[in-house]
This record gives C-alpha cells, sequence and structure tokens, in this order.
C-alpha cells in the first residue's frame, strides 16, 4: 500500500509540473503542440496522458543498453546481469547525472513509479520462479556433504559479515538504525549466493555433470533458501517498533507458511490432478490460479511485515513436483520474467546506485576491505568444507569456493531490499553493490583456472552424486582395443533425436535372430555384444533446464522407454544411460562416454530426409525415400536430399568422427517402411577398396554374418587405368588426409583379405562357421564406384533388405579417381557438400545412386579424414 501511495503521489506531482511546462497540452498528440521528441515537455506529456509510451520508450533504452552492454561482456564470458546493472548505472546518476542528461531523459524522478510497478512486479514473480526451481530431489542427494557445504558458507561469511559491519557502522551510518539491525543485514548479505548465475556459469563452461556442479548446485540451494530466510527475518525486526511487534510479524508469517504447505498445497495438487496438469504440462486454469495464489501470497507476507518476495517465494515452493510440473511452469514463465522484468528491477537497482559517492580515500579502503572479507569468507570456508567433508581435490574445493562466492543478482535483490527501509545509507549501497558486481565477475574466470576442463570428473551417468565419479583408470576396455581382427563387443549406440529411433532399432536388429533360443553360432565361443543406448538431451541457459535431474529423465524418458521394450521384444540386452548438456558440447560427451565405458564401436543414426537432390537419372528403388507412402514417395523421388537442420548435425557428426578415441560407425536406415513388416532377412554388400576403414568394415561383416539370419557379398574393386594394369595387391592407405603408397597398408589389406577369403573357401560348408553366409570375390573395373554402384542393384532382391557397409575412405586413394565420383553425382542427382564431407566419398556415391536400404559408414580410429 506504501508504494502504490507513493506512485499516486508521483502521478499527481508530474500531473502539476506539467502545467508549469508551458501551455498545458489540449490534445492527444503531443506533436500537435508543438513537442519535440524526448524533451522535457514532450516526456512529461506522455508520462502523464500516455503512460504507456513513456513506457515502451524506457523497455527500449533499458533493453537497448543492456543487450549492447552483454554484447561486449560475453567476449570475456560475463553473465547478463552484470550487464543489467551497468547500464542502469549508465542511465542512472553515476554517467548520465554526471552529464546532466538525466533531467531531459525517460528515467527522470516523475517517470520512475511506471518503471517501479513494472520491477516489483518482476521481483515477485522472479521469486516465484526461484521457488519452482528448487527441487527436493536434488538438495536431498548427498545432502550430508552439500548441507555441510552449505552451512560453513553461511556461518562462516555472515559473522565475518556482522563484524566488518560495526566498523562500516562507525564510519558512515547514523544513529538512527540500530547497530544490532545492520549487522544482520549485513551478514544475510555476505553469505548469500547467486544460484541462478551460478547455474549459467555451470552450464556454459559444461559442468553440470561433473562433480564440482552437482556438489556446487545441491549446496547453492541449501545456502539461498536459509539465507531468504535470514532475509525475511532482518526486514521483519526492522519494521517492528519494538520485540513483541516484531514476534507478531514472524508468528504471522509462520502461520500463513503452514497454511502454504499444508492446505493450499493440497488443493494445488487436486487441482493438478483434476485438469491433468501433471500428466500433460500445466493447464490455463491450474497456471491462472497458481499466479494469482503467488501475487495474493506476496501481498499478504507485505502486510505482515515481511517483504512481499517471501510470500511468492513459497508459492513457488508448494507447487507439486510430480511429473515435472514445476519444470514445465518455469519454462512457461521464465523467458517472459527474464526478458521483460527483470531488467527494469536491474536497471532501477542501477539508477539507485550513484559511484560517485565513492570520492575519497576512506571510502575507497572500506570498499576494498568489503571486497577482500565477503570473498575470503566465502571461498574459504566452503572450499575448506569441500575438501575435508567430501574428499574434493585442492583444486575442486578451490572451484567450489569460486562459484559459491558468486553473488550476482541475489545480493543485488538484498542490499535493493536493504535500501528501500534505511538499513543502508546510499554511500555504504553503492559500495556493497560494486563488491557484488566485483566478485561476480571473478567467479568465471578464477574457476576456469582452478578447475580447467582436462581435470573435470565427471558423475556416473544416470546418477547425480557426486561421490560416485568416472575415475581416470576406468578405461578398463582398452583392453580390447588391439590391432588384430577382434569382434564389436561393447557398442555405445547414440539417440539424440525422436527420428533417429527407428535407425537405432534398425542397428540392433543386426544383433538378435529369430530363434531366440540360439541367436548366435557357436555360443560357447561367441558373445553377444553389449549395447548401450546413450540419450542425449540439450540443455539451455534456463535454469529451469539446469534443475532437470538425469535420474528422472532416465526412468521416464519415452525414447529410452520404447527402446528399452524394443530390446526386451527382441532378446536384445540393451542398457541405458542420458546426458544433459549443451549441443555444443554433446560430441564430447559422446566421446567421453565411450571411452569411459570402454566402447569398441560409436553407433551415430542419421536420418535422411526429402529435399532438393535432384535425380536425374533414377534408378529403380523407392524404398530409398523414409516415411513415403504411394503417390507421395513417388513424387518425392525426383526431388531427394537430407534434411540437414541447419547444418548443425553434420557439424555434430563431423566434430566425433575427428576426435573419438574408438571406431565410429554412422548408420543412414533409409528404408524404415520394410523393416517395420516383420521382413528381417538382409544382406550386406561391402565395397572392399583397402585401407583401414575397408579393413574395419570387413571384420564387422564378418561379426554381422554371426546372425543365422545375415548373409554378405564382399567384392574387392581394383582400379584398372587405360594404359597399365594396376597389380591386385596395390592398395593404399589414406592416413589424415594424404594420398600415398604405403607398402605397411598395402600388406594389411592382403593380409586382410587373404584371411577372409581362406577362412570363407576352407569353412563354407560348416554351418558353425560365420564364413558360410560370406560371398568374397574380386573385381577389376576403369570405373570402381560404378562398377560398386552397378553390384549393389544387382545383388538387391525384393525378399531381402540391402545394407551397404562401406569404410569412409575418401576419393584420394590411388584405387580410386575423383571423376569416378563426380560422374556418378552427375548421373544421378546433386548432393550437398555437408552430406559428402561427413558420410565420405565412397558412401556418398551410393546415396546418390539411390543404392540399398541404408548405409553403414565404419571409420577405424585415429584416421580421420578432413
Amino acid at each position: 500500500m506504501q508504494e502504490l501511495t507513493l506512485n499516486c503521489v508521483y502521478a499527481n506531482q508530474a500531473r502539476l509540473e506539467l502545467s508549469n511546462v508551458g501551455q498545458p497540452f489540449c490534445h492527444d498528440n503531443a506533436f500537435a503542440d508543438g513537442a519535440v521528441p524526448m524533451d522535457e515537455k514532450f516526456l512529461f506529456y506522455i508520462g502523464t496522458m500516455n503512460p504507456l509510451h513513456l513506457w515502451i520508450i524506457q523497455f527500449s533504452i533499458i533493453i537497448g543498453t543492456a543487450t549492447l552492454l552483454s554484447f561486449v561482456l560475453r567476449e570475456i564470458r560475463q553473465p547478463k546481469v552484470i550487464a543489467e546493472v551497468l547500464s542502469g548505472i549508465v542511465l542512472g546518476p553515476t554517467i548520465c547525472g554526471e552529464l546532466r542528461v538525466h533531467s531531459i531523459s525517460a528515467f527522470n524522478s516523475q517517470s520512475r513509479p511506471y518503471l517501479a510497478l513494472t520491477a516489483d512486479i518482476g521481483l515477485r514473480l522472479f521469486f516465484f520462479l526461484f521457488g519452482l526451481q528448487i527441487e527436493p530431489s536434488v538438495v536431498k542427494k548427498n545432502l550430508r556433504v552439500s548441507g555441510i557445504i552449505a552451512l560453513a558458507g553461511m556461518i562462516i561469511p555472515f559473522v565475518t559479515g556482522a563484524g566488518l559491519s560495526v566498523l562500516l557502522y562507525e564510519q558512515f551510518m547514523n544513529e538512527n538504525i540500530r547497530l544490532t539491525y545492520f549487522m544482520f543485514f549485513s551478514g544475510v548479505a555476505f553469505s548469500v549466493t547467486a544460484f541462478p548465475v551460478m547455474c549459467r556459469i555451470l552450464t556454459e563452461f559444461k559442468l553440470l555433470n561433473t562433480t564440482v556442479g552437482a556438489a556446487v548446485i545441491s549446496a547453492g540451494l541449501s545456502n539461498d533458501v536459509i539465507g531468504w530466510i535470514l532475509l525475511a527475518l532482518s526486514v521483519a525486526m526492522l519494521k517492528a517498533d519494538s520485540g513483541s511487534e516484531a514476534m507478531y510479524m514472524i508468528l504471522s508469517c509462520a502461520i500463513w507458511t503452514l497454511i502454504l504447505l499444508f492446505p493450499v498445497k493440497l488443493l494445488l495438487r487436486m487441482l493438478a490432478t483434476s485438469t491433468g496438469s501433471i500428466d500433460n504440462g500445466p493447464s490455463v486454469l491450474f497456471m491462472t490460479i497458481a499466479v494469482l495464489i503467488a501475487f495474493s501470497s506476496a501481498l499478504v507476507t507485505n502486510i505482515s511485515g515481511v517483504h512481499g518476495i517471501f510470500g511468492a517465494f513459497l508459492m513457488g515452493l508448494i507447487i507439486p513436483r510430480e511429473g515435472n510440473l514445476g519444470t514445465s511452469m518455469l519454462e512457461k514463465l521464465e523467458d517472459m520474467v527474464e526478458i521483460i522484468f527483470l531488467p527494469f528491477y536491474f536497471a532501477l537497482l542501477g539508477m539507485s546506485t550513484n559511484l560517485g559517492f565513492l570520492n575519497d580515500g576512506i571510502t575507497w579502503v572500506y570498499t576494498i576491505l568489503i571486497i577482500f572479507a565477503a570473498f575470503v569468507s566465502k571461498f574459504g570456508s566452503c572450499a575448506i568444507a569441500a575438501k575435508y567433508t567430501a574428499d574434493f581435490s585442492w583444486r575442486e574445493s578451490g572451484a567450489i569456493g569460486s562459484f559459491m562466492s558468486c553473488k550476482g543478482l541475489v545480493e543485488l535483490i538484498v542490499l535493493d531490499v536493504g535500501l528501500s527501509p534505511g538499513i543502508l545509507t546510499p554511500r555504504v549501497y553503492a559500495m556493497f553493490v560494486l563488491e557484488a558486481l566485483v566478485l561476480t565477475y571473478i567467479t568465471t574466470p578464477l574457476a576456469i583456472r582452478l578447475y580447467p576442463p582436462e581435470i573435470h570428473k565427471g558423475i556416473v551417468f544416470g546418477s547425480t552424486t557426486f561421490r560416485n565419479v568416472t575415475s581416470d583408470d576406468s578405461h578398463g576396455s582398452g583392453t580390447l582395443r588391439n590391432t588384430t581382427v577382434v569382434s564389436k563387443r561393447r557398442i555405445t549406440v547414440v539417440l539424440d533425436k525422436v527420428e533417429h529411433l527407428p535407425a537405432v532399432m534398425a542397428f540392433t536388429q543386426l544383433f538378435r535372430s529369430r530363434s531366440s533360443s540360439t541367436p548366435y553360432r557357436s555360443m560357447q565361443k561367441r558373445v553377444a555384444p553389449s549395447i548401450e543406448a546413450l540419450r542425449l538431451i540439450e540443455i539451455s541457459e534456463r535454469a529451469c533446464a539446469v534443475m532437470k535431474s538425469p535420474d528422472t529423465l532416465l526412468k521416464t524418458d519415452h525414447l529410452l522407454a520404447i527402446l528399452k521394450m524394443f530390446g526386451r521384444l527382441h532378446a536384445i540386452p540393451i542398457t541405458t544411460a542420458i546426458d544433459i548438456a549443451t549441443y555444443d558440447s554433446h560430441a564430447d560427451s559422446v566421446i567421453d562416454y565411450a571411452y569411459n565405458r570402454g566402447s569398441d564401436l560409436i553407433v551415430l543414426p542419421w536420418l535422411l530426409l526429402p529435399a532438393n537432390i535432384s535425380h536425374r537419372q533414377t534408378v529403380p528403388n523407392e524404398s530409398f525415400l523414409p516415411l513415403a507412402h504411394d503417390g507421395a514417395g513417388k513424387a518425392a523421388a525426383a526431388n531427394v536430399t537430407v534434411n540437414l537442420s541447419a547444418r548443425i548435425h553434420p557439424r555434430f557428426l563431423q566434430s566425433i568422427f575427428e576426435h573419438a578415441r574408438a571406431d565410429v560407425a554412422l548408420f543412414l536406415d533409409r528404408n524404415i517402411e520394410n523393416s517395420a513388416q516383420g521382413n528381417f532377412n538382409l544382406h550386406l554388400f561391402l565395397p572392399f577398396f583397402g585401407g583401414p576403414d575397408d579393413r574395419l568394415a570387413l571384420d564387422f561383416v564378418a561379426q554381422l554374418c554371426e546372425n543365422d539370419e545375415i548373409s554378405a557379398t564382399v567384392v574387392r574393386f581394383i582400379r584398372k587405368s587405360q594404359n597399365e594394369t594396376i597389380s591386385m595387391t596395390q592398395t593404399t592407405e589414406l592416413n589424415h588426409g594424404s594420398a600415398v603408397e604405403n607398402p605397411e597398408s598395402d600388406t594389411a589389406d592382403v593380409m586382410a583379405w587373404k584371411y577372409h577369403t581362406s577362412r570363407s573357401a576352407s569353412l563354407s560348408m560348416s554351418s558353425d562357421s560365420s564364413f558360410s553366409h560370406i560371398a568374397m570375390k574380386e573385381c577389376i573395373t576403369t570405373l570402381p564406384l560404378h562398377a560398386a554402384v552397378r553390384e549393389a542393384h544387382i545383388i538387391k532382391q525384393p525378399s531381402t533388405r540391402l545394407l551397404i557397409v562401406v569404410g569412409r575412405t575418401k576419393h584420394l586413394q590411388v584405387n580410386m579417381d575423383s571423376k569416378d565420383l563426380s560422374d556418378l553425382i552427375a548421373e544421378h542427382g546433386d548432393l550437398d557438400e555437408e552430406v559428402k564431407k561427413t558420410i565420405g566419398d565412397i558412401a556418398a556415391a551410393f546415396v546418390a545412386a539411390n543404392s540399398g536400404d541404408g548405409v553403414l559408414v565404419l571409420q577405424k580410429a585415429g584416421f580421420y579424414l578432413d
């Protein structure tokens, strides 16, 4: 009510001053009365007669200034909140006031009520969202360890702030404010942590799935919950004239808290159930009632003597968490609050800060002392607690201390709450604001320095327990990798999009048999491979994304549930894991996971969708088109290409090909319809040109043929020039993009081919051998790619699915000709350069020629082709 009365007073004062500025306006159009845009007369007019126009001008100036500053600060990896506060400082008395443009700006004292109203609404919504961010499962996990870190980070800074406040009180404060109130408030300001800012930094630097990230999130949440309770107590004590009145305020707030926690929470759960909000996301009715109760709760706590933000925070806490309802509400409201409301609040906060008060030596001495004491007390207490209670290394403990010492918007809100009732003088307020900005600024560079990426320890996937980490010597499967012919027994399949699920299913079917009792030949000698499905979930910089629990997602993710059921129905053992990270870090997540789990092979599915490969000579095989039906599929056959998802997904695949420490397979399943018809007779076609990738493909084909219902044709293509005949034993190896004849590779190719052909010949009559299902031959030709494509169409039978298996080797080999590929693409249609770069030229030839029902592209570890 006090704020509303103040707004009315400001509005009436503005109208009175307007009447004194020349001739009063008599029209709705200010320009009709001779006003000039942005002069004093114009701004008075729009502030009284048309406040919406003033609000729009203020919004544009604030957002524009904050955005420009954020672009600059982003280059030095600083959070957006610093830019928002600095925009207010620029527009406030510190800069605009000194330049004497404040009186003619859109932020004069008469226009502040509209700015303050928007800021107050945003502040209450922010605390409502902050309550929604509190995930009990995150706080409960490792509660003992994170609780000790949080308590140490509260008690030591609180005592330090209270002790330093005695010196500040004697030097800068007046006697109207009690010392005990100032001590209590200073302790709260020293002890809080900027959890929202901390979440953004953790997300940006890919620390969410590290031990440090898990510890910081748990401890930061606990720290801030305690901090807001202490802030509410300090405000209540300040507003009370006596101890009994303060007790009355605290009891009133406690009673309202109990009302919210029990009857209101029960009614909200009943409403969420009846409206289907738990199962289907928050309904409009549920959202309306929840926001209405949030503002009502803020009003009740404000009337009771405690700040209104506490009531909104309590409302956020009691929202049901079943079915990720709280996270869903956060997603719906967070953007609006952060884009519109919070910038107003921080701009207003910056305008209330006059750094001109820091104008003498003693003030700067105490300012530096505040910064030093706040940092050392918070950093030291949290780092020592992490070191001796959770066995973190000193670097990890230092990183935890760095993140916990981040102040950001949380301390700024605390300072604003203290400025309004007069706990802080403008000078002391400016000193504390500078301290908050400095500690927020140093968080990122200090954390990077203490905890560089090369020493990150990740949490075991599917768990947020930061004691359960992947150790540096957990790559036990390194013994599985050697240079001999070894079957792939531990396979990581990546699942990042729903459209890739059919391809993943099609690949896993390669390791099953219709006869589940004897899925493989010679089970005494052969062991079925272990398939691990890694689900990738993209995380944004929003706080709602940070609060997603990996354990909960692992149990509730629809794609993983479908895949696990598919595995059970087909007797295929599939284990699942989940990784939540930014899209840019997905490739690193896949590589690290495969390495830590000791995977022999990383499988990447990719769905090729219709778009714009223009086929000039259509091969009669319309099964190329996935999801094509009847006439639509035939019409699309004349215009086919790859949906590149704005070319982002190919770069993800290329990054894995380039940096993976295990073998990589890219699976292009292009005939989903046939695979769903129960026709599982599968025939593999491998065009063997030589090189490490082709040798890997040859070994993998032999492994797949262990399955009863898979057969294969392997053709070794040898290019003959027009002037000379190349020896049948001449092959080359392409190493890191260099085209040279490598005698060592020649020998490896010859040995691999002789081994498989001899085994195929000697054991072709044995039903106990995978080679009994492999037909091998050689072909000498001047156009090997044309011959390979022609051979694929000859092999293709209507009763079987044809999967083409190729190495990712490019056309720089002596055994191939670049003109061969260009002519082939020219005959069948254009192919995007990103596609050719991703899958390699041999696979590109089959894709362009529309051959087979799918393509499996393999690359040997350590032989990336740029």
